[in-house]
């Protein structure tokens, strides 16, 4: 099943949604970081990256919150169409709802990586496994809520750990594509300093971070009814 699930979850990196929604995540987690270091700047004060760097945690739930709430038709195998206004939709019409999942996902995303071994390479994967609870509880509420009694979110420990070990691969491999694109980028526009470089080449690892994510939404995807 695994194997299976890897497939699926490989052919999410085929839709152009796909990317469109890592480009937006990026948006969302780092250009708050962008717009206060205009303003530090321009106003010299400090207390601006201490603001980012409280918030930080939230912005980057809120990215993922977008990408999981968006793709889901996609990586349930539901339709071939992303649902771009359903976060945006749930922030406006269940602020409260939307607050208790980014709190929840910011205080596993902490937590977790204190966990051995499996803890960091896991946080990603646990906090989209979060978001899709969720999702299918939505799905539940505007379809049959029947057909949630038969899901079973827990995978087994041999699955747990494959995740774990394809989640290292693609760290690994993602953080070696992203040092290839910050090197290209620094080579061919020499204004660029390392931390731009660094923002521009963070989507490539927060898209091949999505593929154990993508995993589990298949495996999911393979218990619902189509």
């Amino acid at each position: 099943m695994l194997w299976t699930s890897l497939s699926d979850g490989l052919g999410m990196l085929t839709h152009w949604q796909t990317y469109v929604a890592v480009a937006l995540h990026w948006a969302l987690a780092f250009g708050p970081l962008v717009a206060i270091s205009l303003i530090t700047a321009k106003t010299g004060r400090a207390v601006w990256p201490l603001l980012y760097a409280a918030l930080r945690p939230f912005f980057v739930a809120f990215a993922m919150f977008v990408i999981m709430f968006s793709l889901w038709p996609l990586y349930l195998r539901f339709t071939e169409n992303a649902i771009w206004a359903l976060p945006w939709q749930l922030l406006v019409e269940q602020p409260w709802v939307t607050f208790k999942i980014l709190f929840f996902c910011v205080v596993v995303a902490t937590l977790l990586p204190l966990v051995p071994i499996v803890g960091q390479l896991l946080s990603t994967t646990a906090v989209g496994a979060i978001m899709m609870k969720y999702v299918l509880g939505v799905i539940a509420t505007n379809a049959d809520a029947r057909f949630m009694e038969k899901v079973d979110i827990w995978p087994s420990g041999w699955f747990v750990l494959g995740l774990a070990l394809l989640a290292a691969v693609c760290a690994g491999v993602g953080a070696l594509c992203g040092v290839f694109l910050m090197t290209t980028l620094k080579n061919n526009f020499e204004s660029l300093d390392d931390t731009s470089a660094g923002l521009l080449a963070t989507p490539i690892g927060t898209m091949f971070s999505l593929v154990p994510v993508f995993t589990y939404a298949a495996w999911l995807s393979y218990q619902l009814p189509h």
